[in-house]
C-alpha cells in the first residue's frame, strides 16, 4: 500500500504537473495581465509537452527502462533531450521579448538540468525532489507566508521518492539542496537585478 501511495504522489507531484502552472502563475503576478500569462505559458507548455513525448517515445523504444527514467546510465539520454528543449525555449523566449521573469524562470530551469548533468558522475539527484523544492520555495518567496505549508510537499515527495525505491536518501537530500539553492540564488538575481 505505501508503494502505490508512493508511487501515486510522484505522478501527481511529477516535475512536468509542477512546473506547468508557474509560468502563468509568475507572469500573472508581474504583469497583472491574464491574457500575457496565458500567451507566454503556451512557450513552456510546448516545451513540457516535447520532453514528455520524449520520455514517452524513449520509454516506447527502450531508450529508457521506466517512465521515472530511474536507471541512471539512461539520464544522460534525458538530460541532454532536456538542455536542448531548454535552451531552444530560452531563445524563444527572448527573441519574442517574453516576460523578463519567463525568461529568467527558463534560465532557472536550464541552470537546474546543468546542474543535475554535472552531478550525475557522483549522484541521480532526484529531479522530482529538486522540482518540488523549487516549486513550494519559489511561491512561498512570491506570495508571502501563507503558501508555507506548500514547503511539506517537500519531506512527502523524499518520502515518496525513496519508498518506491526510485532514489536513496543522498539522492533525495541533493534534490532538495540543489532546488533550494538554485531557487534561492534565481529568486535573489530577479528581485535584484531584473523585477
Amino acid at each position: 500500500m505505501d508503494k502505490f501511495i508512493a508511487k501515486s504522489i510522484s505522478l501527481i507531484f511529477s516535475p512536468p504537473v509542477i512546473l506547468a502552472p508557474v509560468p502563468f502563475v509568475l507572469v500573472l503576478k508581474y504583469s497583472s495581465d491574464i491574457n500575457d500569462a496565458i500567451k507566454w505559458s503556451f512557450f513552456f507548455y510546448i516545451s513540457i509537452f516535447i520532453m514528455i513525448s520524449v520520455v514517452l517515445v524513449g520509454r516506447f523504444f527502450g531508450i529508457f527502462s521506466d517512465l521515472d527514467v530511474s536507471n541512471k546510465s539512461e539520464r544522460p539520454k534525458l538530460l541532454i533531450s532536456s538542455l536542448i528543449i531548454c535552451i531552444t525555449n530560452c531563445i524563444f523566449l527572448i527573441l519574442f521579448g517574453a516576460p523578463k521573469i519567463l525568461i529568467l524562470m527558463g534560465f532557472g530551469v536550464l541552470i537546474g538540468i546543468l546542474f543535475i548533468f554535472i552531478f550525475l558522475r557522483w549522484t541521480k539527484i532526484s529531479i522530482h525532489t529538486a522540482a518540488i523544492t523549487a516549486f513550494a520555495i519559489s511561491i512561498v518567496l512570491i506570495y508571502g507566508r501563507m503558501f508555507i505549508p506548500l514547503l511539506l510537499l517537500i519531506p512527502i515527495m523524499g518520502w515518496a521518492r525513496i519508498t518506491s525505491r526510485r532514489h536513496t536518501l543522498r539522492e533525495v537530500i541533493a534534490g532538495g539542496i540543489l532546488g533550494s539553492v538554485l531557487t534561492i540564488i534565481i529568486y535573489s538575481i530577479g528581485k535584484n537585478f531584473i523585477l
